[in-house]
Order: C-alpha cells, then structure tokens, then sequence
C-alpha cells in the first residue's frame, strides 16, 4: 500500500498535516530565500534568488519587492511577467 507524504497530501488538495517537519523544513528555506530576494536592490541578484526560490519564471519577467509566497516551488511565471510590490501568492495546492 502506498502512502501518501504530507506534502503529496497537500498538493493533491487533501486535508495534510502542515506541521509536518518536511513541510516545516521546506517553509524556512522559502523564508529564508524570500529574506534575501526582498533585502536585494539589485535586478539581477533578486533574479538569481527567485531562480532558486519558485519554480520557473521567464524571460522579462520582474517580481518587486517584498514578495511573499509558501513554499515556492509551486509558483510558475511566464514570460514578461510584472508581479508588483506586496504580492503574496499562498502556493500550498
């Protein structure tokens, strides 16, 4: 029998445990991530961090800061893509 993670759980839209140390781990990367991203004031070094931080985001694409987001692997951004200041994007499912 297979059983699902949390994380799987989570993604699937089931009811999930987000205290889960994997889920916990996972959130203070972000944190820790989204920390850097929204001290940075230069374009390209917030670029880089974002490339580590969300999933995929294109070519022109800008993400002012402060960001926010969950986990951010969930996120992906297209091409010439504007995310202005305070955004927030909840990407648990």
């Amino acid at each position: 029998m297979n059983v699902k993670t949390e994380k799987e759980k989570m993604l699937s839209g089931e009811i999930y445990n987000c205290l889960d140390p994997n889920l916990i781990t996972e959130r203070q990367r972000t944190k820790e991530l989204l920390r850097l991203c929204n001290l940075s004031e230069v374009d390209t070094e917030r670029h880089i961090i974002l490339e580590k931080l969300i999933g995929e985001i294109g070519q022109n694409s800008i993400v002012e800061s402060p960001f926010f987001c969950s986990y951010g692997q969930n996120i992906h951004i297209g091409d010439s893509v504007y995310l202005n200041y305070l955004c927030s994007i909840l990407d648990n499912n």
